[in-house]
């Protein structure tokens, strides 16, 4: 008798994803042996096994909705209706039956049980039923195309007793009798023998899906009156594994640690399905060992897909997807200024799975200090007093169970000398040399200062060791900057800083000498000498002249009163302010009045 027609065998499994970071790995699976599949004798519409959970579909006619629960477990729906039996056959005139149109619907099946079984009209042949284990691994998958493959033609089935049914019997609706007389009829029943392996849930899809009173139990044996269609070996079960290696590295493992493990005398072999894209690949046909490295320079995930197969049944087998992670800690850069913090993320341009943590030390190679968080931001502050380039180790490992498997790089911190801004003055048309180097932190021995910008209002040379003369343009007053840089010696000339030389050049007022007679006024101005006096410049009185009286005009004029019956010298001090924005840029000198009896000299000398 040919039955092999009635089963198409599942060559690959559909495994749901294991969250599993890292080399190594903790997944269970059933030791799944044999898995045996009967037909109940002609016209029997429902189970005959004890204790079974049954699925009537009494809940009359309508559509399903999307989701609810049956009497053997919970199930989601993409469409799907009950309709009146009497249509296409439903087991019992009176009752209903699920009808599938499209499908698919989904079962999850109540857990512990090992019996199945259904009432199903085989007319259609595009109808499809599915059936996976506890672990989502598929048991065996078959349409009604193989019940007509079964079941035509002429001739007998023999059952588990010994006795034959005549192949017609079994075709023609029991109810009501005779209906549909070109379509076979039957009660399946599907038992896990010999393993601890459960029904896990069924998948139902086609058109035109006829059903009923499908059933759940608990362990059972075959009746002597049903018809053996095969006792076929279930498929070894292979789950899903998932790896992790730095980049670079080669990680080995094994893809058979988490599978099923095979009965006594059943010996599994491994192949690849599908190899990896970003590496090359060994499998050992015989163990499941296999070996990974990844091409030079990825980075991410890789993936291979195996077969488990079984040497006494060559096409059964199970599909499983083993998943890489490469992943690498890579060197990062950062930079500050002596004596300044500064923070940064080691992992903005690594390759890591979620979960993986940093660590890292409390101090670097030149007496830095560092804290470094699980998630790889981390600040740095250098020795104080330090420039140059600093560097400290952290190492990247994956998430437990794994957090043994590292990787490690080097963060390197380049410290630039801080070029501190300065300020220095001098007055009109008068050259100032001082030095920039004074107050700038972290400049090693052999640091050099070079101009980086001009002044706009004169010149400046700064010497390699920062000392500098800046030579105002003749006649300006008023702010004047320059920028220069220090960088470190060599090896390290390009950590550099720059900072800005601000600068006040004061108008220059410079001492006067006049002179008049006794009990005679004197209008003169002090203005005319001064250097660095801008337009829009003001003057004014400083301090009073013991022996007169004295009043200075905002642009330089004055007069003088000498007090009644004096003569001999008298002086006063007047101030000149550059126009805003810069009047706070002044200067002071004194006028000197030399009163006399008889005729009084302008001398046009000048004291400072």
């Amino acid at each position: 008798m040919e039955f092999g027609a009635f089963l198409k065998r599942f060559v690959g499994a559909a495994l749901p994803a294991l969250v599993v970071a890292g080399a190594g790995f903790s997944a269970t699976s059933a030791n799944a042996q044999n898995l045996e599949v009967y037909l109940s004798p002609p016209a029997v519409q429902n189970t005959v096994v004890s204790g079974a959970l049954i699925e009537t579909f009494e809940r009359g006619p309508g559509s399903i909705g999307a989701s609810g629960t049956w009497n053997i477990g919970n199930y989601t729906a993409s469409t799907g209706s009950y309709d009146a039996a009497g249509v296409y056959g439903g087991a019992g005139r009176t009752g209903y039956y699920l009808g599938v149109h499209t499908g698919p619907i989904n079962v999850a099946v109540a857990p512990g049980y090992q019996y199945l079984g259904f009432w199903w009209s085989a007319g259609d042949a595009s109808n499809i039923i599915t059936f996976y284990d506890e672990h989502g691994v598929q048991l065996i998958r078959f349409t009604t195309a193989d019940i007509n493959a079964l079941l035509s033609g002429t001739g007998t089935v023999p059952t588990v007793g010994g006795s034959t049914y005549p192949k017609a019997s079994f075709f023609g609706n029991p109810n009501p009798p005779g209906g549909n007389t070109g379509e076979p009829y039957a009660y399946v029943n599907l038992i896990l023998t010999n393993t601890t392996s459960t029904f896990g849930s069924i998948k139902i899809e086609g058109s035109n899906f006829e059903l009923d009173n499908l059933s759940i139990a608990y362990p059972t044996s075959p009746q002597s009156n049903w018809v053996p269609v095969t006792t076929y070996p279930m498929a070894l079960a292979a789950v899903n594994d998932a790896y992790a290696t730095p980049a670079g590295q080669t990680v080995s493992g094994n893809v058979s640690t988490n599978d099923a493990t095979p009965s006594v005398g059943v010996t599994p072999t491994y192949a690849v399905v599908t190899n990896v894209s970003h590496g090359t690949l060994t499998l050992n046909s015989s163990t499941g060992a296999f070996s990974y490295t990844p091409n030079a320079g990825f980075t991410g995930v890789d993936t291979f897909t195996y077969n488990r197969c079984r040497t006494d049944a060559p096409t059964v087998c199970s599909l499983a997807t083993v998943t890489i992670t490469v992943f690498d800690a890579v060197n990062d850069t950062n930079s500050t200024l002596a004596g300044q913090t500064v923070t940064g993320n080691a992992a903005s341009n690594d390759a890591f799975p979620v979960g993986s943590t940093f660590s890292g030390p409390t101090s670097s190679t030149n007496g830095g200090t560092v804290s470094m968080n699980a998630d790889g931001t981390y600040s740095y502050t250098p020795a104080p007093g330090f420039s140059g380039v600093d560097t400290f180790n952290y190492s990247l490992c994956l998430p437990s169970p794994n957090q043994a498997i590292c990787d490690t790089a080097t963060v390197s911190i380049g410290v630039r000398p801080d070029a501190v801004n300065d300020t220095g003055s001098t007055m009109a048309n008068t050259p100032l040399s001082s030095s920039v180097a004074g107050n700038d932190v972290g400049v090693q021995p052999g640091s050099t200062f070079s101009k980086a910008s001009d002044p706009a209002h004169g010149t400046v040379t700064v010497n390699s060791d920062g000392s500098y003369t800046y030579t105002p343009t003749n006649g300006y007053a008023g702010p004047d900057s320059f920028t220069y840089q220090v960088c470190l010696p060599s090896p390290n000339q390009t950590l550099c800083d720059t900072a800005t030389m601000n600068l006040t050049v004061r108008p220059d007022a410079v001492n006067d000498t006049a002179s008049t007679m006794a009990n005679t006024p004197l209008s003169s101005s002090v203005a005319g000498n001064d250097v660095g006096v801008q337009a829009g410049s003001t003057f004014s009185k400083a301090t009073d002249p013991a022996h007169g009286t004295v009043t200075v005009n905002p642009d330089g004029s004055y007069t003088y009163t000498p007090t009644n019956g004096y003569a001999g010298p008298d002086s006063f001090t007047y101030q000149v302010c550059l126009p805003s924005p810069n009047q706070t840029l002044c200067d002071t000198a004194h006028t000197t009045i030399l009163e006399s009896p008889h005729t009084v000299t302008y001398t046009g000398s000048s004291l400072k």
